[in-house]
């Protein structure tokens, strides 16, 4: 069993989104048995998700579990870690969405307190702050071993490529991995678009339209999960 997280300190990186994308990619397009466990309250977005994209037309039990976790004590938090550790030889892979903050009282850093975050996918944007903030919490996750990859996110083409292989070269050289693979600016991905194009399902995975038109989504989920 693996557990896996997109992870941003920031709110609006399109975390929950990322974090349902992968979910459907290893249930519905490599057929691993998948939990998705919701940390992000108040909002709880990947619940609210899949409460939208239920009918009468889906069967439940073809779909990973979504399971909100409303008390976040952290006794409780301990608990989930040990339930989780319970399920190693019944469940594949456990992707947790967790709220963009991270202090003493939030899930996430119980997790890394205690090692047991298999991947940790961050973020980055030519953004000073979000680069320094990235910077500090992938040194967090690996001082408590947990293997971080951190990701171009919202590239829109225009910009100067020089730029990116500086911010990489400033990770590489302070022990970071920087993937290749780069994720296009889309309207479709962020959360508030209204769009009916709109990628995020928790029932399906949409591999054509992804293929067409943000293709190194993909080649991040496969580099990341090897």
């Amino acid at each position: 069993m693996k557990i896996l997280t997109f992870f941003s300190a920031k709110g609006g990186t399109g975390k929950t989104t990322f974090n349902v994308l992968l979910a459907s990619y290893l249930k519905y397009e490599l057929g691993h048995s998948v939990l998705f466990l919701d940390f992000d309250a108040p909002s709880f977005n990947a619940c609210l998700i899949r409460s939208k994209e239920m009918s009468s037309s889906h069967d439940e039990s073809t779909l990973y579990p979504i399971q909100k976790v409303e008390d976040q004590s952290q006794e409780k938090i301990l608990t989930v870690v040990r339930n989780i550790s319970s399920l190693k030889d019944q469940i594949d892979y456990v992707i947790c969405d967790f709220r963009g903050s991270f202090s003493k009282d939030d899930p996430v850093l119980t997790f890394a307190q205690y090692g047991i975050l298999n991947k940790v996918i961050i973020p980055i944007e030519l953004d000073n702050t979000i680069l320094s903030s990235a910077n500090t919490l992938a040194s967090i996750f690996t001082h408590t071993h947990q293997d971080v990859t951190l990701f171009f996110n919202r590239v829109y083409g225009k910009e100067n490529m020089q730029m990116y292989e500086e911010v990489r070269r400033m990770f590489l050289e302070n022990g970071h991995q920087v993937s290749e693979h780069m994720v296009r600016n889309a309207v479709n991905l962020r959360r508030d678009s209204g769009s009916v194009r709109h990628l995020r399902s928790t029932v399906m995975f949409p591999k054509r339209r992804i293929e067409n038109e943000n293709p190194g989504i993909i080649k991040l989920f496969e580099e990341v999960i090897r």
